[in-house]
């Protein structure tokens, strides 16, 4: 009777591990794939962002993610190794019935992407502008005299779009950062951008 307690006890040992893997599992799948801001290992070589700033991490965005997380108006995105937890306010730029009308006179449906204004919980002097669409989240954060950037690139990894995140400190010294709070969209003066 000792052998079938010392097998079933093993038995059961191993039952409770095997299910207490599987769940870890997939607790960190399931948190992978509703991150909003994911880094990724992306040759910095090939983006034009090394003549512009000293430094900046690439990564790709879960605009499915942002989108559930901001219907309740708070959102915590990770940015250059920081929490930032975002009370923010939708706001309408374009109409969600926008239409675009090409040069040969065709007409179709403009792409939906929804704008948020807000600030950091906890910081006075702060500010947020984000604009997310189906594939991109770019936007500005301020905390005091600091900014942080998501900007988008026209490479893709893994078929998604490559983002770069960055500070104003990274910003190299006779490049002028112009961000327009309209619509928002970030440019570099003088350099232009070809990647």
């Amino acid at each position: 009777m000792n052998k079938k307690f010392g097998v079933s006890a093993i038995f059961a040992t191993f039952l409770i591990v095997t299910v207490v893997v599987v769940l870890a599992v997939s607790a960190t799948t399931e948190d992978d794939k509703s991150d909003i801001i994911n880094n990724i290992d992306f040759d910095k070589k090939l983006l034009d962002f090394n003549d512009t700033l000293y430094n900046f991490e690439t990564v790709t965005t879960n605009p499915t993610a942002f989108l559930d997380d901001a219907a309740d108006g708070q959102v915590t995105l990770r940015l250059l190794g920081q929490n930032f937890d975002l009370k923010l306010q939708k706001i309408h730029i374009v109409s969600d019935n926008a239409t675009i009308t090409a040069a040969d006179g065709s007409i179709s449906d403009a792409p939906k992407s929804y704008s948020y204004t807000g600030t950091v919980v906890g910081e006075a002097n702060s500010s947020v502008v984000l604009t997310v669409g189906d594939d991109v989240l770019i936007g500005e954060i301020n905390v005091d005299n600091k900014s942080y950037y998501i900007d988008q690139t026209a490479k893709k990894y893994n078929n998604k779009v490559v983002h770069i995140v960055y500070s104003s400190d990274e910003i190299k010294k006779g490049n002028i950062l112009v961000y327009c709070t309209v619509f928002p969209v970030i440019y570099f003066v003088p350099h232009v951008r070809k990647s």
